[in-house]
């Protein structure tokens, strides 16, 4: 006897299967868009502080030691020195969620936006320690962290 076509048990058995698997299709591929989202913010969000933290750092390689002395040039959101070689005033300021950089008396520059703290710390020796905290909020729910720390020697011209 010969045998064509297929039976209901069969069908329904093939349709339940492929249900569960596309379903299973459908699920991963909502997580995996959630967790991208999670990850390409906090990819901004290090890169964004990273940045900031590499201009303060290039700016104090060119600084004087001596212009970091002076009572409120290095406070909780606020680094302040001169450059020996322009005689310019550099000014790092956390204003609102953003870093700006002042150079004299000219208009600020925003450096990186989302932030939530800068906190420099001058010790004797022209030490500067830097600490940036960042936040950003995903559109796939939750929120990205980061805080990044670094220390710079200030050379005496």
């Amino acid at each position: 006897m010969t045998r064509r076509g297929w039976t209901l048990v069969e069908v329904v058995i093939i349709s339940l299967v492929l249900s569960v698997v596309g379903g299973a299709m459908l699920v991963m591929a909502q997580m995996s868009d959630q967790i991208w989202g999670r990850t390409d913010v906090r990819l901004t969000t290090i890169l964004n502080a990273q940045r900031a933290l590499n201009r303060v750092r290039e700016d104090l390689r060119k600084a004087s030691q001596a212009s970091l002395l002076p009572a409120g040039n290095c406070t909780a959101a606020t680094l302040r020195f001169t450059q020996p070689s322009t005689g310019d005033t550099i000014t790092y300021t956390l204003a609102g969620n953003d870093l700006t950089r002042q150079i004299g008396v000219a208009a600020p520059v925003t450096v990186a936006s989302e932030l939530t703290a800068f906190t420099p710390s001058c010790q004797g020796g022209g030490l500067v320690r830097l600490n940036l905290t960042s936040q950003a909020s995903s559109t796939a729910g939750g929120s990205a962290l980061q805080t990044l720390e670094t220390q710079i020697w200030v050379r005496e011209p």
